[in-house]
């Protein structure tokens, strides 16, 4: 009997309306040699019956006396697959046309790779089309699985929805099941950030696949949560992938190894500061704060000097009286908002350097746009001396450059 090349795992709960669509678009792939597993996490409704009225030698339905929870059910997933190729497909999530082949295709393709994923688009309940959701760096193929880590560990925003991997069975053998060390909803990177740190992975730069999101989704429920309980456990994920990568081969390099310890203590003094945020009495207030950066701006910047400040328009231009003060980003000497992408970072910075100004004070509440925008970051860093850095502000002397 031939073996069967990809196994579609379907964990489900209560969602036998959503549930339907989903498996009538799995059904309709081109590509022929798969099965589907339902995994009912002990659902009450009619889920076994709308799975039963498929009557698809393909499906099995699995069932499941009480409900173990999405990590364990998930996990079940990989305990019962027998094929090489494992996705782990949502029950709300539609399946687009050439999704499994060209999965096959780059995995077979390239036998180093331990996943594939693809483009996804957002979809409401109404299956109206919302924001795309990939790896923002790269334009697809192979992506080295260091590079991966380092641009988790950078800040960059890349997105892997979970429905849109599918993995190579082997290489799962070697990473280990799913796990989810610091956050209920956060199960899918680790696994993740373990791959890459062990190989290589494919990305198809098409939107294969639909996430639908809605009041029920679990992520949903997570973003409705506070921004400090939504960052302290994505924190704690880039910070794991930074102890990744100092295993890795990159970090034998001196310089490289540099970088990285920048980057968890950035990593670490936003973790305490959302903690902080939650536990108010164990740190110093705003107006504090406030206070030692305007006592240390003045010890370290004469005054009258001309100075670029970026805070998110959170201290504002009159915190420092004594200087002359242009706010980043700048329109008519007024703030003008967050830039709108690395470009545009770097290109407003440049034009406000040509004012006159010798300085540049990044505080606190802007701290987010160093990983936001890594070309600023990389700019400020490369060309220029930091004369300050503290988990208030970081002070940029623009007279000096860097050679």
């Amino acid at each position: 009997m031939p073996e069967t090349k990809v196994t579609i795992a379907v964990p489900t709960l209560n969602r036998s309306s959503l549930l339907k669509a989903c498996l009538s678009s799995i059904l309709t792939q081109d590509y022929q040699n798969f099965n589907v597993i339902v995994l009912d996490n002990a659902s009450t409704d009619d889920t076994q019956d709308v799975v039963a009225s498929f009557a698809d030698p393909r499906i099995a339905y699995i069932g499941c006396e009480e409900n173990i929870g999405q990590l364990l059910n998930w996990n079940r997933a990989i305990d019962l697959n027998s094929s090489p190729y494992l996705n782990i497909f949502h029950d709300d999530d539609v399946m687009l046309p050439g999704f499994i082949s060209s999965s096959v295709r780059i995995l077979d393709d390239n036998p180093g790779i331990a996943m594939s994923c693809t483009l996804a688009r957002n979809i409401d309940i109404d299956d109206k089309p919302l924001g795309v959701e990939g790896l923002e760096e790269w334009s697809g193929g192979v992506i080295d699985g260091t590079d991966f880590l380092h641009s988790v560990a950078r800040g960059q925003p890349n997105a892997v929805p979970p429905s849109s991997v599918m993995f190579r069975a082997s290489a799962l053998e070697v990473s280990g099941k799913f796990d989810s060390p610091h956050n209920r909803y956060h199960i899918d990177r680790n696994i993740l950030y373990r791959i890459a740190s062990r190989f290589d992975i494919g990305y198809i730069n098409r939107e294969l696949i639909q996430l639908r999101c809605h009041e029920e989704q679990l992520r949903e429920q997570y973003a409705s949560n506070s921004q400090e309980r939504t960052m302290i456990p994505a924190i704690a994920e880039r910070i794991d992938a930074i102890g990744m990568l100092l295993l890795s081969k990159r970090a034998e390099d001196f310089s490289y190894r540099k970088w990285l310890e920048e980057r968890l203590l950035f990593w670490n003094a936003r973790y305490s500061e959302f903690v902080n945020s939650l536990m108010p009495d164990s740190y110093w207030t705003w107006s504090e704060r406030l206070d030692m950066v305007v006592r240390e701006v003045s010890e370290l910047i004469p005054v009258n000097n001309k100075l670029i400040l970026i805070d998110a328009d959170q201290w504002g231009l009159e915190l420092f009286a004594d200087y002359q003060v242009i706010p980043y980003t700048e329109r008519d000497g007024m703030y003008y908002g967050p830039p709108q992408d690395d470009e545009t970072a770097v290109k407003e910075l440049k034009r406000l350097q040509e004012t006159g100004a010798d300085y540049v004070i990044i505080g606190w509440p802007a701290f987010w746009w160093l990983e936001h925008y890594s070309k600023l970051t990389d700019y400020l860093q490369t060309q220029y001396p930091c004369i300050l850095s503290n988990s208030r502000l970081i002070v940029y002397y623009l007279g000096d450059r860097q050679q």
